[in-house]
């Protein structure tokens, strides 16, 4: 496969600052569909893969794909650095991907459409845009791509399946790399070296549902939707609103009685929810008071969150789900698990003021199957007591609820930081010297796959790096233009400074 871009990317290429052939392997990784795949499935999407694998064996690259299905790609050095450190680039090929509700698009087959907005951001057309971390694969092949670049022997890996649960980087075949340094370029912040990430891991819970007919009961969807959403990790402390917590709020404190017969909310384990759909029974002559109801409530939480969750909406309509209607006694535990579930910073470090230390997200809930609602939430910190103590917080929800705990899922360690690293240092200069200010160096409440790298690879140094991107996991990603060129630089200028 060449990068062939349709006219309209083409177009767009024009425009777009250089280096172009980092924004030409933007735009080609924009239209082969590379959505996450669940961690105990076989990787589907192998058009990503077997595109940049085609694409570093046409700029005369060695590749080899593992039994991961991670691909490993080495450049040979610039003529006279043979005999320096070999330095891993490392990315990931999958990306989370959601959509607006007036979004035709099938995420296995179709492509994205990318757009400028404003003159200065690179967006999707109502979807997110993969920039997380479409940009990192892009800005390896730009590299393997320029021969004008002064570097030591290059490793590039691209891991599948980081977003659902970092299983490329866990399932990497031991002893296949060989480098000193590695730079992961899956960073959303310019101007800013990562030197630490919290570990984390998910939970699968399941709350029975036994299901009983009536008769005198009308059935409505309830809708909330348009919420801010974002990233489970990087957003957490923001204070936005997760729907399916205040659906929660305000099936709780509705006067009338109901009884749930379907829920779903959310997509991703490592995204908040920005829509919640759930469909109710209501005893008919309690039909309306039950709408005035929501309507009240919902409009106390947007006077309370107007400032910050600005579009969310609330709209009542006439169910067509035909399932039957699940017991009162169930729809009361269900209701209490998801006001009592927290979705909350739960601890700020002790050693670095603002910073968060431990958090959790009730990501997905949804019927799988009619006997029971299927709920996934994850956990993050930089401690493993703290990771401890949470899940058994969680089973002791789950046990004062009636709900089933799986065993932690996906589990993965933290980062700890050594700001004083060689290649964190060499970093910290190259930024310097080409934004003219000292970088941020910080650690990230997300997760990294350095941690998993560094637990198979004691000695390695790592270090994470990217341009400006916000809002990923998310429609509303936007990728700052003018933050790339600065991004390219500095990495560009690191792997000489590794080299000299």
């Amino acid at each position: 496969m060449s990068v062939v871009l349709p006219d309209y990317c083409e177009e767009m290429l024009k425009v777009l600052p250089d280096p172009k052939h980092v924004w030409k392997y933007m735009l080609a990784v924009t239209q082969i569909p590379r959505g996450s795949n669940q961690g105990d499935e076989k990787w589907r999407h192998h058009k990503i893969l077997n595109f940049l694998k085609e694409q570093a064996e046409k700029l005369g690259c060695e590749t080899y794909v593992d039994k991961g299905e991670n691909l490993i790609v080495r450049k040979a050095a610039t003529p006279g650095c043979e005999d320096k450190p070999i330095v891993c680039l490392q990315c990931h090929m999958d990306m989370v991907v959601q959509k607006n509700d007036d979004v035709d698009i099938n995420f296995e087959t179709d492509p994205l459409t990318p757009r400028i907005v404003d003159n200065k951001w690179l967006m999707a057309t109502g979807t997110s845009l993969g920039a997380d971390n479409g940009i990192g694969i892009a800005t390896c092949f730009g590299i393997l791509e320029d021969n004008t670049l002064v570097h030591g022997p290059l490793e590039i890996l691209v891991t599948r399946d980081e977003e659902t649960g970092l299983y490329g980087a866990a399932e990497l075949e031991p002893g296949i790399l060989k480098a000193k340094y590695m730079i992961n370029v899956d960073s959303e912040e310019e101007n800013a070296v990562c030197v630490g990430c919290a570990g984390g891991f998910n939970v699968h819970m399941r709350l029975p549902t036994p299901r009983v007919e009536a008769e005198g009961e009308v059935r409505k969807t309830v809708i909330l939707n348009n919420f801010c959403g974002g990233h489970s990790g990087c957003d957490i402390g923001l204070g936005r609103a997760n729907p399916i917590h205040v659906m929660g709020r305000l099936l709780k404190a509705n006067c009338c009685p109901f009884r749930l017969i379907s829920v779903d909310c959310g997509t991703a384990h490592n995204a908040i929810p920005r829509k919640c759909v759930v469909d109710v029974a209501v005893p008919a002559e309690k039909a309306e008071c039950f709408d005035k109801c929501m309507q009240k409530h919902f409009d106390e939480f947007m006077k309370e969150y107007h400032l910050i969750e600005k579009t969310a909406t609330l709209a009542i309509e006439e169910s067509k789900c035909e399932m039957v209607p699940i017991t009162a006694e169930a729809t009361q535990k269900f209701v209490n698990f998801i006001n009592v579930y927290p979705f909350a910073v739960m601890r700020y470090s002790p050693s670095v003021q603002g910073d968060i230390e431990t958090s959790t997200t009730l990501a997905i809930a949804r019927v799988e199957k009619p006997e029971e609602i299927f709920f996934v939430a994850s956990v993050r910190s930089f401690a493993q007591s703290q990771m401890d103590m949470m899940y058994n917080k969680i089973r002791c929800i789950c046990e004062m609820g009636g709900l089933q705990l799986s065993e932690r899922i996906g589990a993965y360690p933290g980062w700890e930081p050594n700001v004083e690293s060689p290649l964190t240092k060499d970093l910290v200069a190259a930024y310097t010297e080409v934004t003219g200010k000292a970088p941020r160096v910080y650690a990230i409440h997300a997760g990294l796959e350095c941690g998993l790298f560094m637990e198979k690879y004691h000695d390695l140094d790592c270090s994470s790096i990217g341009p400006e991107l916000k809002f990923p996991h998310s429609p509303e990603e936007k990728l700052l233009i003018e933050s790339v060129p600065r991004f390219w630089k500095t990495l560009t200028l690191t792997l000489k400074k590794l080299a000299m």
